[in-house]
């Protein structure tokens, strides 16, 4: 059954932006377009941006106005806003270089919005026009401007490269045509086909496209997938293991390889326990989040703790201890949020690189601090005999409260 029949356009369009992992990288737009599309898809990333605090808080920023609006007119925070507290943030010069590559710039800012609102808002349009009914009265569509721009790409000739045919000049397909993904600088089949294109694309009726000669009488189309992310698995199963470990240099304990070469971001990984712990309490399975880096031996070290050679453990049963103690339902404390499915995203930015580590108050315990999300996320780990370091619990300060 096609998404469109359980899931609003709206709803989608939440659960896309949510469903993203804040990913830390030098890597630039073009090293980022050679990655599977799966990963891609599947982080909320900028080109060149190292800083996890600074992605953090943009997503966090458009996932809470998104999630907390009253519908999608209302659903992204002010652009303005957007950019005026991320400035702030960021410690922005008076003046503006306009440059894209300030990562402070209006221009630079800007179009992060721009490309996420337009992102998750045109995903959620395209999975709501998976009803087959609506394939069946509107089973084509037509690549058209937009918005005009002073300099417009030539897309007549993108969509020739890409295999596409014009119609008495105009570019139409069949929704389901792969020249979608293929004129797509992202490889996605919906809008935006790259940044800033004022590019998007309008219904065309059956009768109109038969007319045209774009589909026969009897032509079927048919649904795409009702989860589009869940085809989009990124597997190199016969990678040498040295293409595999560039990986790991890349983006450490942000990435999880698999001996089948499977690569997946921790952040996805532990959403899907997330959300597997609390819609099934009989769930029992965990996760690995990898070894102590250098940097959390070394805060670890002062602390009076040795985690050579530890490992981090997160695991079901303890995701709903967070959440029955920290979560939405159970956190009580005044100077203390509600803990959200991103701050258990980004416990491996904790466990990585943390800002200070002190010794818990249960025998073998530990609790490193992290100022993520313009607050201090807390984790409590647990050590065992056997060099495992099991998450305990996390809560997370507001701005002001005591760590």
């Amino acid at each position: 059954m096609p998404a469109s029949s359980t899931i609003s356009p709206f709803t989608a369009a939440v659960q896309r932006l949510a469903g993203r992992t804040p990913v830390a990288s030098a890597l630039d737009s073009a090293q980022w377009q050679e990655l599977a599309i799966g990963l891609r898809e599947r982080a909320f990333f900028s080109a060149g941006v190292e800083n996890i605090r600074t992605l953090a808080s943009m997503q966090a920023k458009l996932d809470e106005a998104l999630s907390l609006a009253g519908g999608p007119d209302q659903a992204f925070i002010d652009r303005s806003n957007f950019v005026a507290q991320l400035r702030n943030e960021l410690g922005a010069p008076e003046g503006d270089s306009g440059s894209l590559t300030d990562l402070s710039s209006t221009r630079r800012l800007g179009l992060i919005y721009d490309f996420q609102k337009e992102s998750a808002t045109e995903y959620g349009r395209w999975q709501a026009a998976q009803d087959p009914d609506l394939l069946g009265a509107f089973p084509c569509q037509e690549l058209v401007r937009m918005e005009s721009r002073e300099a417009p790409r030539d897309w007549q000739a993108r969509w020739a490269d890409a295999g596409g045919s014009s119609y008495s000049g105009r570019m139409i397909a069949r929704k389901d045509d792969p020249v979608w993904s293929a004129i797509s600088r992202f490889g996605t089949p919906y809008p935006p086909f790259d940044f800033g294109s004022g590019m998007g694309v309008a219904d065309v009726e059956r009768a109109e496209a038969i007319a045209l000669g774009v589909i026969p009488a009897d032509a079927v189309v048919q649904p795409q997938s009702e989860d589009f992310n869940a085809t989009l698995e990124a597997s190199l199963p016969e990678a040498k293991p040295e293409v595999l470990e560039g990986f790991k240099q890349l983006f450490g304990d942000q990435v999880d390889v698999d001996r089948a070469g499977k690569i997946t971001w921790q952040g996805s990984r532990i959403a899907k326990l997330y959300d597997a712990a609390l819609s099934d309490p009989s769930a029992k399975w965990s996760l690995d989040l990898g070894g102590a880096t250098p940097a959390a031996q070394m805060a670890a070290k002062a602390a009076g703790a040795d985690l050579a050679d530890s490992r981090l453990m997160l695991d079901a049963d303890h995701v709903r201890h967070i959440e029955n103690r920290h979560g939405a339902e159970g956190e009580t404390q005044a100077d203390q949020r509600p803990v959200t499915r991103l701050d258990l995203q980004l416990v491996p930015h904790v466990w990585r690189e943390p800002d200070s580590v002190v010794v818990g108050k249960q025998p073998g315990s530990l609790v490193f601090t992290k100022n993520l999300l313009g607050r201090s996320m807390m984790v409590t780990w647990q050590r065992e005999s056997n060099g495992t370091v099991r998450v305990n619990t996390l809560f997370v300060k507001k701005e002001g409260g005591q760590p």
